[in-house]
């Protein structure tokens, strides 16, 4: 009797069956999403497009189509001010809510982790409010708006370069040429100075440098997808941290930030400040030893930079 159950069972064990038996899986869950999505969910009452309310195929369908922003400006015409993108999100354009959207103890959703890889997590994406305003406390002394005021000259150095090259090119010369590229190579050069204590070169070569720009507006529509078709990324990317916690990383040396941020240039604004001006100001060496002093205390704390 055993034997002829046993037969009878792996005679319907064929590559047919199986088949259909994933895609029936497969329908029935998403029967399921739709069911629980539509009438179960605590946001249900808000309106939006259907398809938006049951998968994030439809946010992601947009956002490749390059009309994300123009069909939600559309729905928010249609609905009201706050509406339904995605099965789980909300989008608001009524300022009046900033307030409660915003809510200076609340904690993050898991979307904010969404294409961090690893379980360590950064100031952006830090979920827990009192760990967040712990570290952001931290790190927050050198993007005061005072210390920010320091790196002025670094910006009059770049703008100077970017108007002396506008006049060489082509206001002695009356060429034409497209404005837009060249606003974006300023910007970028201004970044590099004071990110990485040197401008890259964009206004000097009067061209993309290695393709940098290019390469960040490629990566925009993969970032895109990652933030819309959340949380099947952050399933993947805590997948790939799971795989890589029984495996040795081997480090080729300590990563000193002080080091590394000193080779930079981060750590010497006060001798390029002195450069630029002919007066050094006296308030430029504290912003050298403030510096110092948070990414110590962030070092003390365990976070990484």
């Amino acid at each position: 009797m055993a034997a002829s159950t046993t037969q009878t069972a792996l005679s319907l064990l064929t590559v047919r069956n199986v088949f259909f038996s994933i895609i029936a899986y497969f329908v029935l869950s998403w029967a399921g999403q739709i069911i629980r999505y539509r009438f179960f969910s605590p946001i249900r009452d808000f309106p939006g497009p259907f398809w938006a309310s049951v998968t994030r195929l439809w946010i992601a369908y947009h956002n490749l189509k390059e009309d994300e922003c123009e069909t939600e400006l559309a729905l928010h015409k249609k609905y009201g001010p706050v509406l339904r993108i995605t099965p789980t999100m909300l989008l608001v354009s009524d300022a009046t809510k900033l307030p409660e959207v915003y809510a200076r103890n609340a904690n993050k959703s898991k979307y904010y982790v969404t294409g961090s890889f690893g379980k360590t997590e950064s100031l952006f994406n830090m979920q827990e409010h009192r760990v967040h305003a712990h570290y952001r406390k931290i790190a927050a002394g050198p993007y005061a708006f005072s210390n920010i005021k320091k790196m002025e000259p670094l910006v009059d150095a770049r703008m100077k370069d970017w108007m002396d090259k506008m006049e060489e090119n082509f206001a002695d010369t009356g060429k034409k040429f497209d404005f837009a590229p060249w606003a974006v190579f300023m910007a970028y050069d201004i970044i590099s100075e004071i990110g990485f204590g040197a401008p890259i070169g964009f206004i000097e070569q009067g061209k993309d440098v290695d393709g940098l720009i290019q390469g960040f507006h490629d990566g925009l529509p993969a970032f895109g997808l990652l933030g819309r078709l959340w949380p099947f990324t952050y399933s993947v990317t805590r997948t790939f941290s799971s795989l890589s916690d029984g495996h040795d990383v081997q480090v080729p040396h300590k990563f000193n930030v002080h080091e590394e941020l000193r080779s930079a240039g981060i750590f010497h604004y006060d001798a390029r400040h002195c450069n630029l001006r002919t007066e050094p100001p006296s308030s430029v060496p504290s912003l050298h030893s403030e510096s110092k002093q948070h990414i110590s205390q962030i070092h003390r704390e365990g976070f990484t930079v």
